[in-house]
């Protein structure tokens, strides 16, 4: 518990070298829209727009995601494009311009060797709960008005089985970090999708069977997975997050990130706050500020593999070293096999 491993990739560190971003600008791209949600300051109001843009290449061996907005993305999904309401701004970055990040390999917690279960080690992205908030009728549990994540009004917007942030974990994300190799080492894990508390069970969804997910709110506060205080519950974001709008407490540093535990208010769920402290009653559901931790289950975590480094001996000779948790390598683990053929000998500690 505790131990920090690679595994996948995913655009990370902002390019500033001058030289390099001039010959990144002559790269041929071709840009897909994320299709981010405004509307016009209302419930019921958020549409797809193409103003920021993405765009993944390959440079000298290196993988980059080149990024674009012509208008800011908005602080919440229902409001229009504003200076005034967006984190993008603040963290230096404004519209019509290119900038680019850096695919990096992914850190992630060993919170559990026994189950393979990690999370990520860094705020990577900065997503909204859920891309629409339909308001109608009275909440189950006060005066409020209740908040759906469909216009037909079927589930509650902070209902997880049914959220964009699911979908966005096991579809863009999955398939933008992961290698198919890796895919084949993720596990399928059951979640239980309650409300945090069971005096809330109205907003309790539905379980779930994914690939990747965020954490709850009971397994936030298992000791056992090393989370004995604030401090442990801490994360900075990546530039690539501060890109997509995720807020920064400019006192440490640190950001809001999501749980996917549904909190007391039908727009309400459960979050990690900037200092470490948990909230379970804040109205954020449409938020595109507060950021994403993915937690995963690798399966052969608890055997002890680990990815290999490869080193090339000659044209048609390699060499692999199977390194432990450390990073050193095995003792003995090393083979040689001729480029032509398959390696299919695995390697433990």
């Amino acid at each position: 518990v505790g131990d920090i491993v690679e595994f996948g990739s995913y655009p990370q560190s902002r390019v500033t070298n001058s030289s390099l971003v001039s010959a990144l600008n002559k790269v041929s791209k071709n840009w897909v829209s994320y299709g981010y949600y405004s509307g016009t300051g209302d419930y019921g109001t958020m549409v797809q727009g193409d103003c920021m843009k993405h765009a993944d290449f390959t440079y000298n061996g290196t993988k980059y995601r080149a990024v674009t907005f012509s208008q800011y993305r908005p602080y919440r999904i229902y409001n229009p494009s504003s200076s005034n309401t967006s984190n993008q701004y603040s963290n230096g970055y404004t519209p019509n311009k290119i900038y680019y990040f850096k695919y990096e390999p992914l850190k992630w917690r060993v919170l559990d060797p026994s189950t393979g279960l990690v999370l990520c080690e860094s705020i990577i992205d900065s997503q909204a709960y859920s891309n629409t908030v339909y308001c109608y009728g009275r909440d189950p549990y006060d005066e409020y008005d209740a908040y759906w994540n469909d216009a037909e009004h079927t589930h509650y917007a902070n209902d997880y089985a049914t959220s964009s942030i699911r979908a966005w974990l096991n579809d863009d994300f999955y398939n933008t970090a992961f290698s198919s190799s890796q895919k084949a080492s993720i596990l399928t894990s059951e979640l239980d999708n309650k409300a945090y508390s069971t005096s809330y069970s109205e907003y309790d969804s539905e379980t779930t069977y994914d690939k990747v997910f965020l954490l709850s709110w009971s397994e936030i506060q298992n000791t056992a997975y090393g989370f004995s205080s604030n401090s442990a519950r801490q994360a900075k974001g990546t530039d690539y997050a501060k890109c997509q709008g995720l807020y920064v407490n400019s006192s440490n540093e640190c950001s809001y990130w999501r749980l996917r535990s549904a909190g007391d208010y039908s727009v309400g769920v459960c979050r990690v706050d900037s200092g470490g402290d948990l909230n379970n009653n804040y109205w954020d559901v449409h938020d595109a500020f507060s950021g994403v931790r993915p937690a995963i289950k690798i399966s052969n975590l608890a055997s002890g593999i680990f990815e290999s480094k490869l080193e090339k001996l000659s044209k048609s000779e390699y060499a692999v070293f199977v390194t432990g948790s450390d990073g050193k390598p095995l003792s003995g683990a090393k083979v040689k096999w001729n480029s032509t053929e398959k390696l299919t000998e695995s390697f433990s500690s």
